[in-house]
């Protein structure tokens, strides 16, 4: 069963876009058409002497290449070293004009075309094999196409702006690459040349747009139409189609987060940001890019720690639990065509979180510094506090929610996606906690992982999957190839929101999806749900879990539990059996079980970077961490956690469940506040409900149906509750739903 499956994204072949009308005309006419303009020469002439600015740092680099040669002459990691080389020696270039630039850039652009891993060798043609004979695809094809983005994307470019410095003989064989790149591109198997939202994909869309802008005139010249048809491609099927259609409901880029994560995203984005400027100077207009940007820099807001660290939601090589915000996803709000207000605030958070100049040895993206240098626009501070306290990542799946943006603040992820890319993880339900700078909650997933016991993630056993599977979720929860999940049975957030009165943020994970096989739903369970509840406070938050499956009569045949797990980087230590408590620097987590039974164990995270050879059964984690260990016994388990997030010398919250019927009260009260959490069975909805008369917030999570709900709220007296009772509302009557979330005062009077 393989961890990831491709959506298909109904692409043309290349013979078929043909027929269709371009958008624009070819282009054609002088070079460079790429980005540069005379502007954008004339910004960068005025600070190339400028310390430290990337036009400054240009010309140092790409005299450090020419004077000395031998640290450049291995390619590296996929021609990167090259990339860095010619890079900064076509800044260097336009800026001064100088002949010494022009032939540097010109060694290494010829080293990129030629080359496989060092200067001279020859073999870029012939890989993998040393060079006897050309192969159908030569170096583009390494790796499965990731040497789109280095060898073919920048040798496009190269050629473009170095494009009348070189001899006739140069431009003849890199048409002779060309051909060979194309057609690696153009090839039906070439991996993710198709799907939006891969790393892949971004690096196929760049040297693409930069192939077709720089080349398809001279392909007209040379064979009638061939050009044409190429750029045709270009601007109706892949810019046109596949990555207009991103933006679409259950597509990856909507909300601006990556799937694969963010060790992939700062390159991908800035990519697509770099080609659709590309495509806009052409005349392509993009009406959905500059929304996206605007995405992607309100993402990269949200999913920063109370302590400007960056969640990764995906696979990753760093051994800690969040990264340093990465400049390049800003560098491509800026450089890409955004709006300018987007392009303003970018600049004002590069600004404020003080973003370290990448250094000199090791910097591939000084073009691209130095295209923001040229923006004009005045950087921005971006008003936090005007902000709402959550966002949704629907492409993602990733919820970002905090009590505030402060530095003290706790900052929450509750994540709910089916594996739509290869770098994701099968941890539908997964939850991460930070208060301010104490990571609580953690996710060590090893880089790989294809094991839901890594995370924090629920799963079950299931008794279809095939054993090396076992006890994980699948990765069927999206797509069935070759057809897509109806949205129904998709892994997905029924519901995410936030009040933005209250502060409470709630999500309702449905991840029955994850238990199918194929085109096979689970036998033994029919429901499968996490609820997750925000409850903030003054200097902390509780955070109430509800974990409810629904299981069928085949159960009884294979009465697996319901496994659950909380790790963090604090020892947790267990008490009773139904609680455990974890200390984080000055920050304390306790997890207390309000509502079923269950087993526990308290044990250390084994630390391994690869879950290799286990599959479903692995639980090392990339870092060291500790893991409360939580089995919930059938038939239909359910369970409910309170996640309390304080400082460690703060009195803990009360709070208890209380069951009336089919109806469930959890009552938290902290910082003078009552929150009374309401739901009732799995799939059935409450009409009615009984809570302390205390100064609080109500959170129904099964309320009736329809977006506006009725609340008739009664005193008793003798009780000292109130008794509210429920309606589905008609028009603009009643309070917002899915969930409803109202104050209630002492005196049982209810506001939204």
């Amino acid at each position: 069963m393989p961890r990831f499956r491709r959506i298909l994204q109904g692409t043309l072949l290349f013979l078929v876009a043909t027929a269709l009308p371009a958008l624009a005309a070819v282009p054609s006419g002088p070079h460079p058409r790429i980005w540069l303009t005379p502007q954008i020469v004339a910004s960068w002439q005025a600070i190339q002497s400028v310390p430290n600015s990337p036009v400054n740092r240009a010309i140092t680099k790409c005299n450090n290449a020419r004077l000395d040669p031998a640290d450049y002459s291995d390619g590296q990691f996929q021609g990167f070293r090259w990339v860095e080389a010619l890079d900064a020696c076509l800044v260097a270039y336009e800026t001064t004009r100088s002949a010494l630039h022009r032939d540097t850039a010109i060694k290494y652009w010829t080293a990129l075309m030629d080359d496989a891993q060092t200067v001279g060798d020859g073999d870029g043609p012939c890989y993998p094999n040393s060079c006897g004979s050309p192969t159908p695809f030569g170096i583009a094809a390494q790796d499965a196409g990731y040497s789109m983005r280095t060898y073919v994307a920048w040798t496009a470019l190269g050629y473009d702006w170095l494009h009348d410095d070189l001899s006739p003989t140069l431009r003849a064989r890199y048409a002779t690459r060309f051909k060979q790149w194309l057609a690696f591109h153009m090839d039906p198997d070439s991996f993710e040349r198709a799907d939006t939202g891969s790393n892949y994909h971004a690096g196929h869309v760049l040297a693409v747009t930069l192939m077709a802008i720089g080349h398809a005139d001279e392909m007209d010249a040379a064979t009638a139409g061939t050009g044409t048809s190429l750029w045709t491609y270009v601007t109706n099927e892949m810019w046109g189609h596949i990555m207009a259609a991103a933006q679409a409901p259950r597509r990856p880029m909507l909300g601006g987060d990556w799937a694969e994560g963010w060790e992939y995203g700062p390159l991908s984005v800035a990519s697509y940001a770099l080609a659709g400027r590309a495509m806009v100077q052409q005349g392509v207009q993009q009406p959905w890019i500059g929304p996206w940007l605007h995405a992607v820099l309100i993402r990269q807001v949200y999913a920063l720690t109370p302590n400007n660290r960056t969640f990764i939601g995906g696979d990753v090589q760093n051994e800690a639990p969040t990264l340093e915000p990465d400049p390049l996803p800003l560098y491509g709000v800026i450089a890409g065509p955004a709006a300018a207000a987007d392009k303003a605030q970018a600049k004002g958070e590069i600004a404020r979180l003080a973003l370290p100049t990448p250094a000199l040895n090791g910097d591939f993206t000084l073009l691209t510094q130095s295209l923001v240098a040229a923006e004009t626009t005045p950087a921005q501070t971006i008003n936090r506090a005007a902000l709402p306290v959550s966002y949704l990542a629907a492409g993602s799946g990733n919820f970002y929610a905090r009590t505030s943006f402060a530095p003290t603040g706790t900052w929450l992820v509750s994540q709910c996606r089916g594996i739509i890319s290869n770098h994701q993880h099968v941890d539908a339900g997964n939850i991460t906690l930070t208060r301010g700078a104490d990571d609580l909650l953690v996710d060590p997933s090893p880089y790989g992982s294809q094991s839901t016991l890594t995370g924090n993630a629920p799963t079950m056993s299931q008794p279809h999957f095939n054993p090396e599977y076992r006890p994980s979720q699948a990765s069927w929860g999206e797509v069935n190839p070759p057809d897509i999940v109806p949205a129904g049975l998709s892994t997905r957030f029924l519901l995410a929101r936030s009040s933005p009165s209250t502060g409470v943020a709630v999500t309702r994970c449905d991840y029955a999806g994850q238990f199918r096989f194929q085109g096979n739903a689970s036998a033994i369970v029919g429901v499968a749900r996490r609820e997750i509840v925000l409850l903030p406070g003054t200097t902390g938050a509780s955070v109430l879990v509800r974990d409810a499956l629904a299981t069928r009569a085949a159960y009884s045949a294979t009465p697996n539990p319901l496994l659950l797990r909380f790790r963090s980087l604090g020892t947790f230590v267990a008490s009773g059996g139904d609680r455990a408590r974890a200390v984080v620097g000055g920050s304390a987590l306790l997890v207390r079980r309000l509502a079923g039974a269950a087993t526990t164990a308290v044990h250390p995270v084994t630390v391994d970077d690869s879950c290799d050879p286990l599959q479903g059964a692995c639980t090392v984690g990339r870092f060291a961490s500790s893991e409360w260990n939580v089995q919930v016994p059938g038939p239909n388990p359910s369970s409910v956690h309170l996640l309390d997030v304080d400082s460690t010398t703060a009195a803990t919250p009360l709070a208890a469940t209380r069951t009336d019927g089919t109806v469930s009260v959890t009552t938290v009260q902290r910082d003078g506040k009552q929150y009374a959490v309401v739901w009732t069975a799995v799939g059935t909805r409450l009409s009615s409900y009984e809570a302390p008369a205390l100064n609080g917030v109500h959170v129904v999570l099964d309320p009736p149906a329809g977006n506006r709900v009725t609340v008739t709220a009664t005193r008793n007296q003798a009780t000292n509750t109130c008794r509210m009772q429920l309606a589905t509302a008609t028009g603009t009557a009643g309070f917002t739903s899915l969930p409803l979330i109202v104050k209630v005062s002492p005196t049982c009077v209810v506001s939204e």
